[in-house]
């Protein structure tokens, strides 16, 4: 199996054209919690049915693409980690012994949970692999990208008393969050934060607000910010000293998610928050 060969199959892609397609498959994978499998499948007998074969054996959505490397095909399938591309190569040896009883190969899995690696690197180190292991018919993997990249999330205080601005900055900074990373800014009333423009770009982002305050009070905060487009992007805690059932009311029809009434305790506080971000990893 050559690369000439390869480049009869329209079904295949070349390489340049694939690392562009992982590269915006990988940008997505923090926000769908998703994983990607790169396989690379290597012949060890001489032959030619392998692409043919493959081509009719992959789903709709999976990709088969040429390597600059001599006897190999790759194959990169999407919303698949390594438990579903293991299946998926065991399926294909078993029908691929059958439709080419003289044939052998073997194929390496590398599972993507993470946007910090290039298609070439998980080629080479697959290729490596392969050539040094020449096994029949077995699957080797490679873990190494499997610990998912951090997702960036924005955190917004906005509260005029400075020394519980201090508190709650200090108690966002030191949670521990698995899968994401808080970037924080402190505002001491509405005015201040809506003329910054750390609310405008495309990061999820929690808004930690009092209802009063000097300048553009709370809910005119949270009328602005479910009024803009990317408005689904924002979870809004609203602080208040007001215990009535209907400001509560008020708050959640106009876009509130959550109502903290003071005085709160902190630790219920932290856990508000870390359940909120449970929540947007399921």
């Amino acid at each position: 199996m050559n690369n000439q060969l390869l480049k009869q199959f329209k079904e295949i892609l070349a390489l340049d054209v694939t690392s562009r397609l992982f590269n915006l498959l990988k940008a997505n994978i923090a926000r769908t919690k998703s994983s990607i499998s790169v396989l690379l499948i290597e012949t060890l007998t001489a032959n030619e049915t392998l692409p043919h074969f493959l081509s009719q054996e992959i789903r709709q959505n999976d990709t088969l693409f040429m390597v600059e490397h001599e006897g190999f095909i790759g194959v990169l399938l999407t919303q698949s980690g390594e438990q579903e591309a293991t299946a998926f190569l065991r399926r294909i040896f078993e029908r691929y012994k059958e439709y080419d009883e003289g044939a052998m190969i073997h194929a390496h899995i590398t599972d993507i949970r993470t946007s910090d690696v290039s298609l070439d690197a998980v080629i080479d180190a697959a290729v490596a692999k392969l050539k040094k292991q020449r096994e029949p018919w077995f699957i080797y993997s490679n873990n190494a990208y499997q610990q998912p990249t951090q997702e960036t999330v924005k955190v917004s205080v906005i509260e005029e008393n400075p020394i519980f601005r201090q508190v709650l900055y200090a108690e966002l900074e030191r949670l521990q969050l698995k899968h994401f990373s808080l970037e924080i800014a402190v505002f001491a009333d509405g005015y201040e934060f809506l003329q910054s423009d750390f609310y405008v770009s495309s990061h999820l982002h929690l808004v930690i607000v009092n209802d009063i305050l000097p300048r553009k009070n709370g809910m005119a905060v949270v009328h602005h910010l479910r009024h803009m487009p990317n408005q689904r992007k924002f979870i809004i805690y609203m602080m208040t000293s007001r215990m009535s059932e209907m400001d509560m009311i008020s708050a959640y029809k106009s876009g509130v998610d959550e109502y903290l009434v003071k005085p709160f305790n902190l630790r219920l506080f932290e856990a508000q928050i870390e359940r909120t971000f449970e929540r947007l990893w399921l």
